[in-house]
C-alpha cells in the first residue's frame, strides 16, 4: 500500500495516541477519517475504541452531517468518502433533530460549464427537478434543470446568455466572425468582465475569435 504523503504521519500518531479516536483526529487535522485510518493502518496502530468510550453513532453522524454542509453531495457518498459505519437512517434521525434536510444539499458544489451550484436547495416543477446555479460570468443566480448534468440539454444565463454546454456549441473555424456569436454579446460581455479568457469560456468560443471580434470592433470605431 503506497504512503499517504499529504500528512505528517508522526503528527498523526501522537494526535492519535492524545485524543483515542480518529473522528477526532479528522476533525484536528480537517481532513477525512479516511485518510487517517489509512496512516494507521500503514503505521501498524490497531484502531480501537479507548476504554469506557464507543465511538457513537451520533459523533459519526454528526461528522457527516457537517461534511455535507460544508461540500454538499449525497448521504451516501459522504458516509463513503469518509470511511464511517453508521447508517443512513441514523445520520437523516439526527440531521432531521437540527432542522437540517440533508437532500436539499444534495447537488451543492455541483459544476457545469461556467455555472455552480453554490447554496442548497432544490425544487420540482412539472415532473423536472431545478437547482439554483450561478452564472459565474456575470454572477446571476438561475433555477436550472438537473437535466444539464448528465444530458446535452443546454441552458442560457437568463441574464448575460452564457450557456451550460458550452462544448456542444458548433464553430466556424474558415475564418471572420464566428456565426453563431452575436457581435455585440461578445462586446458586452468583455465590457461587463475585462477578461477576454473568461468571456471565451462564457459563450462558448476561442480566446482567438474574441480577440478577433474585438479587434474588427476597434476597427469600426
Amino acid at each position: 500500500m503506497p504512503r499517504p504523503k499529504s500528512l505528517d504521519h508522526s503528527e498523526v500518531l501522537l494526535l492519535y495516541k492524545r485524543l483515542q479516536t480518529t473522528i477526532a483526529v479528522a476533525k484536528e487535522l480537517n481532513v477525512s477519517t479516511c485518510a487517517i485510518n489509512k496512516i494507521l493502518k500503514f503505521n501498524n496502530v490497531e484502531i480501537v475504541a479507548p476504554q469506557g468510550h464507543n465511538p457513537s453513532a451520533k459523533a459519526s453522524s454528526e461528522f457527516i452531517i457537517t461534511h455535507i454542509l460544508k461540500k454538499g453531495g449525497t448521504l451516501p457518498q459522504a458516509i463513503e468518502s469518509l470511511c464511517l459505519s453508521v447508517s443512513e437512517a441514523t445520520v437523516r434521525k439526527y440531521a432531521k433533530e437540527r432542522g437540517i434536510d440533508l437532500y436539499q444539499y444534495k447537488f451543492m458544489g455541483t459544476k457545469v460549464g461556467p455555472f455552480v451550484v453554490e447554496r442548497p436547495g432544490w425544487k420540482r416543477l412539472n415532473g423536472s427537478v431545478y437547482v439554483p446555479m450561478t452564472c459565474l460570468a456575470c454572477g446571476t443566480e438561475n433555477m436550472v434543470p438537473s437535466r444539464t448534468f448528465t444530458t446535452d440539454l443546454n441552458y442560457t444565463c437568463k441574464s448575460c446568455g452564457a450557456r451550460t454546454r458550452t462544448d456542444k456549441r458548433p464553430l466556424n473555424t474558415s475564418g471572420g466572425m464566428p456565426k453563431q456569436i452575436d457581435y455585440a454579446d461578445v462586446i458586452a460581455l468583455f465590457k461587463k468582465l475585462q477578461n477576454q479568457a473568461q468571456v471565451a469560456d462564457a459563450l462558448g468560443i476561442s480566446q482567438s475569435s474574441v480577440s478577433r471580434i474585438l479587434q474588427m470592433s476597434e476597427a469600426n470605431d
